[in-house]
């Protein structure tokens, strides 16, 4: 509304034919308020229905997803547990788990997009290896909450 103020008179004095205007105002309303705002909404909506709750115990491992109707994802004893694996996308961690001289390398070590693009993308979570599946979870957390969600899983059960 605050442009409008302003572009109607404008349109006015330079004999700007109603449609052209009503068009020019639709497309501003539709691609910088409208889909903004239903995106938004959207991703709230989203974020309150994609809730992950992990409950550890010294007997199993429960994942729950939550939301409206909570849903059990991965109900696993503790024995069944084969490993748990920090997954990462940090370009020092992969080129040396690899045994690749990728984040040495002459042409990629100048490439700053290519480190701030890893750092932007998150890890690759946490996995749960056990004798029958795989399950991960916490993808998109940076690489430091994931690195500590990792140590304290390990911590809580190797205590």
């Amino acid at each position: 509304m605050f442009m409008a103020r302003y572009l109607l008179p404008f349109f006015k004095n330079t004999n700007t034919p109603k449609p052209v205007s009503f068009i020019f105002i639709g497309f501003i309303l539709l691609f910088f308020i409208l889909i903004p705002l239903i995106s938004g909404l959207i991703s709230f909506i989203k974020s309150k229905k994609n809730k992950f709750i992990a409950t550890f115990s010294s007997h199993e491992i429960l994942i729950e997803k939550g939301g409206i109707r909570k849903k059990i994802l991965l109900q696993v004893p503790v024995s069944e547990i084969i490993d748990i694996v920090h997954n990462t996308n940090d370009l020092k961690n992969m080129s040396h788990h690899r045994n690749i001289e990728l984040y040495n390398h002459p042409d990629l070590s100048k490439l700053t997009w290519l480190k701030k693009l890893t750092r932007i993308l998150g890890s690759g979570g946490i996995t749960i290896k056990t004798r029958t599946q795989l399950f991960t979870f916490g993808a998109g957390l940076s690489e430091e909450e994931t690195s500590y969600l990792h140590y304290l899983i390990l911590d809580f059960f190797k205590s």
